[in-house]
């Protein structure tokens, strides 16, 4: 996949996220359901295309996996670091201990384990993107957080998939990429207006993760 395609990757994923983490404001909108799972299905089909592409590429990549592991390490380290002290300024008692994060805790980790502490800490960045701003993490900051998880997480799955698998993934993207904008720009978005007063969080994580995402494709 190209950059702009990873880009478009993250994105998605990270909106997937933000959707389920409130699927209670919408589970008595049958359309807006819908939407949600349509787009879920057509991630996960790209999801699928990234893996068979990537394929090739990760095969006898030990010292890649160790070099990516370091990058996504310091990264997590310093966005959690930034993160405890907003914590702390802003007493937010529920996020100081989500921000507890060390080297040491994570190399003693298992790598299903450092993904999961990346997608916390990136999920609290996410949704205090103002404010973290004047803390010295930028929106490019979450981007390349998101990106890393997401090349670790290739790197340590090292798919095996048949030749022909990779030829139809190559092909398929194009198409599948299309049908994920057809679902944000002309339903998912502007369904969004539903939640705009009731659930202000909501409507504003969601469209923080489309313009993240939105920046950097652009760029």
């Amino acid at each position: 996949m190209t950059d702009r395609q990873i880009a478009k990757l993250n994105m998605l994923q990270t909106v997937i996220r933000v959707l389920d983490a409130n699927e209670s404001l919408y589970t008595g909108i049958p359309v807006f359901v819908k939407t949600v799972n349509d787009l879920k299905g057509v991630t996960q089909a790209i999801e699928k295309a990234e893996e068979v592409q990537s394929t090739a590429n990760l095969q006898g990549m030990t010292g890649d996996r160790n070099e990516s592991e370091t990058a996504l390490v310091n990264r997590i380290v310093t966005m959690a670091n930034v993160l405890s002290v907003l914590a702390v300024d802003t007493n937010n008692v529920t996020m100081l201990p989500k921000t507890r994060v060390t080297k040491s805790l994570l190399y003693h980790s298992s790598n299903s384990e450092q993904v999961s502490i990346a997608r916390r800490i990136h999920t609290e960045a996410l949704a205090h993107v103002n404010a973290v701003a004047q803390y010295g993490i930028s929106v490019g900051a979450i981007y390349e957080l998101e990106t890393a998880i997401s090349r670790y997480e290739n790197l340590i799955a090292a798919p095996h998939a048949a030749v022909a698998e990779t030829e139809t993934a190559v092909a398929n993207p194009v198409h599948l990429f299309a049908d994920a904008d057809t679902l944000l720009n002309d339903r998912l978005d502007k369904l969004m207006s539903l939640f705009k007063m009731p659930a202000t969080d909501f409507y504003g994580t969601y469209f923080n993760a489309r313009n993240i995402s939105h920046t950097h494709m652009q760029s």
